[in-house]
């Protein structure tokens, strides 16, 4: 792991790896623990030659696995057997419809009892009835996918007076204490954290440059090119003295721990001396900052066509600001000091004021990934004067920074220090990096008792503190033991459902049955903008959370190639434009969540290419979508430029991106029954449960009705 000894002379970093090469890592092993139920399906997977196999949670009983591409990161691309195992919750006793396709074998049980099977390498299909009983029911799904070509499954059920769908996760569950899950579990954290502290930026492998390796490795920090125009030096020498202690979950290791009183070391000053000497010319690379200097009092929030902050206080900025953070959602993901805990999961913004000089914090909300690639705060596309009012609004309601005790420093000495500390293999720096640690090769031969994995100063010796808890080092030492194979191949199903916890995606949107946090929090909304009524052409108040797409299909529902542009922020549409709240930007990880949900959910990443529109059904579909003698869509509906005519409370989406934006089948599921995928749509239900429409064209069957739908706005669409 990495090292960064406090004193650089060669010999002594050298004795850090002292130790003699005794063993390898090895897996601790696990403690026993009682059953514990969570949602999902327990997942394994076996490969032919595998020596063993490997377990994970699933969230459906579906999957596609590309040619060529790894069922899971542990295992070898090629033919392989998976099993769903779990529980499966009924309402009521009643006997259930099943339906499997795909290609490869599968075989459903219920209760013992075989169900249905499947067999083709073509797609296949098997249809079955099971009696599930009131309550749990165990559900167990085998598949052997196909000697070549892609491997596909996709499993779902039709219970009484509902539309066919596939087996929601929230009426499925597994024992998250069962062993081999928990040993998969354990590797997959092990593997992450390689990847997140950074581990072989400093321990060289080839793993790093190979031609397959995971993108997490190229991961980097955030630059420090220009901290000085940025930073303050006083929050720079805090964070590089106790990263943990300002924030739980950084990466950050810690260097130079405070002395017995609680001060910082003054090489931390030299460093942070230093680093505010980049990029802010004249700067004397002094830490000193007159105390006061970010508060609002002395700081104007100037809402001028720029949108800079000047010199003067503008309590409107301020009020206006608190309206944006209230109405775009920052409180799902951000707590505000004074009006909501610190310690309930949420990132604490208490020390943005202490952080960031104020022109810098309103740059940085204008553009979050232009010094960190990375990161996780996602691109709102505010403009100048929202990000002038927003950075008005943090600077207010955050803590005035303590006036800290600033030693005199030495510039070139912190220069030195971030030189040889292995600072540069992070962070991007305009100097020589004169860092050199041990290969990964070379530590494997050690037991990792002693450097960054040691459990104490005393094991650490001149390493750095990850702060690393009983848990993780457990995860590092049984990921450790791996051949590390798993560092050259990606599962994108499993690396969607990573990235979706990273970037806190269930914060905004409901999934699984789970509230958003926004929901959760929305109290906080009312106490920062209490009487803020919606703006001219918007839904709802801005101190109301408004009702946004639930997450739950989300792989099954949207094409991929229109979803990329949409999650990266790189897309003028907005499907819901009556909403103040904006779908906000995540450029580097889109193209992971798109194409990884959609496998998850057993489709490919394209949709077939459809035939040439049938001009027949299309004109029957604008007579149904029409309210003489259809189904009246274009009441809530617009058509392209044809606004709606009566939308009343519930404006829905423009017809004009539907077919480029959905997958045909996710269509006709949510047209069966749209209450059903959400309760909480204003969407009227046309369909009855055998598949009827109280109109008449096509004798009454749904489904074609839909399907004349569908051809038709295939005929209108902008595209």
């Amino acid at each position: 792991m990495k090292q960064f000894p406090r004193f650089l002379a060669s010999s002594a970093f050298l004795a850090v790896f002292s130790v003699a090469a005794n063993s390898a890592p090895k897996a601790p092993p696990l403690a026993p623990s009682p059953e514990k139920a969570a949602p999902g399906l327990s997942l394994t997977f076996e490969s032919p030659g595998a020596k063993a196999g490997d377990t994970r949670v699933a969230r459906l009983v579906a999957l596609d696995v590309p040619a060529g591409s790894p069922a899971t990161p542990f295992l070898p691309p090629g033919k392989f057997h998976a099993k769903w195992e779990g529980k499966l919750e009924a309402e009521l006793r009643d006997e259930v419809a099943f339906t499997a396709g795909g290609r490869g074998k599968f075989m459903l049980t219920i209760n013992g009892a075989k169900v249905l099977e499947f067999s083709g390498t073509d797609e296949a299909a098997g249809t079955g009835r099971a009696k599930l009983n009131k309550g749990a029911n165990t559900i167990v799904a085998d598949y052997e996918s196909p000697e070549s070509g892609d491997a596909i499954v996709r499993l779902d059920w039709q219970p009484r007076e509902k539309a066919r769908e596939p087996i929601p996760p929230m009426v499925l569950s597994h024992d998250a204490n069962a062993e081999a899950l928990r040993a998969g579990m354990r590797l997959r954290e092990g593997r992450e954290l390689v990847a997140g502290l950074r581990c072989l930026k400093c321990h060289q492998s080839e793993l790093s440059t190979a031609k397959n390796a995971v993108r997490d490795l190229a991961m980097d920090a955030p630059s420090l090119a220009d901290a000085g125009a940025r930073l303050n030096p006083d929050w720079m020498a805090a964070w590089i003295s106790s990263p943990h202690a300002m924030r739980g979950e950084a990466t950050m290791p810690q260097f130079f721990p405070p002395n017995a009183n609680g001060g910082i070391d003054p090489r931390v000053w030299d460093i942070a001396a230093y680093l505010a000497s980049l990029g802010s010319e004249g700067r004397d690379g002094s830490p000193s900052r007159p105390k006061g200097a970010n508060s609002p009092s002395n700081t104007k929030s100037e809402s001028d066509a720029g949108g800079r902050l000047g010199e003067v206080s503008l309590p409107d900025a301020v009020t206006d600001g608190g309206k944006l953070f209230g109405g775009l959602g920052c409180i799902a993901c951000h707590a505000v000091p004074g009006v909501a805990k610190e310690d309930d999961g949420r990132v604490s913004l208490k020390l943005v004021k202490a952080k960031f000089q104020p022109a810098a914090l309103q740059a940085f909300l204008l553009d979050p990934q232009k010094h960190y690639a990375w990161i996780r705060m996602p691109n709102f596309r505010l403009s100048a004067d929202e990000a002038s009012k927003l950075a008005a609004f943090l600077l207010a309601k955050t803590e005035e920074p303590p006036n800290a005790s600033m030693p005199k420093t030495d510039v070139g000495n912190g220069k030195k220090l971030v030189e040889s500390g292995g600072c540069a293999n992070c962070h991007a720096l305009p100097l020589m990096n004169r860092f050199k640690a041990p290969s990964l090769a070379d530590i494997l031969k050690t037991d990792w008792t002693r450097g960054c994995m040691g459990i104490d100063a005393a094991a650490r010796g001149k390493a750095p503190d990850f702060s690393l808890t009983p848990e993780k080092r457990d995860a590092l030492l049984a990921f450790a033991a791996t051949d590390w194979v798993s560092l050259k191949q990606e599962s994108l199903p499993e690396l969607a459902e990573r990235r979706i916890t990273a970037l806190r995606c269930a914060a905004c949107h409901d999934r699984d049955g789970e509230q958003s946090a926004w929901q959760k929090h929305a109290g906080e909304n009312a106490a920062l903008v209490p009487d803020a009524p919606a703006p001219e052409g918007e839904a709802a108040p801005l101190n109301q959370p408004p009702f946004l797409p639930k997450l739950t299909w989300l792989g099954e529902k949207l094409r991929t190639d229109w979803a990329r542009p949409f999650i990266a922020g790189k897309s003028a549409f907005k499907p819901r434009p009556w909403l103040f709240a904006r779908m906000p930007g995540f450029p580097i990880y889109a193209e992971e969540i798109a194409g990884g949900l959609a496998l998850e959910h057993g489709f490919p990443l394209l949709p077939p290419i459809e035939p040439a529109i049938d001009q027949a059904l299309a004109e029957a579909g604008k007579k149904l979508v029409s309210p003489d003698g259809g189904l009246s869509c274009t009441l809530c509906h617009g058509l392209g430029d044809q606004a709606a005519s009566q939308p009343f409370e519930a404006p829905a989406p423009n017809f004009s991106n539907v077919t480029t934006r959905l997958r045909k089948t996710y269509f006709h599921r949510w047209m069966l029954n749209p209450i059903q995928i959400d309760p909480d749509t204003k969407m009227t239900r046309f369909a009855d449960e055998n598949g009827k429409s109280p109109l008449e064209d096509f004798g009454g069957d749904a489904t074609k009705q839909f399907e004349a739908i569908w051809q038709f706005l295939r005929s209108v669409e902008k595209r």
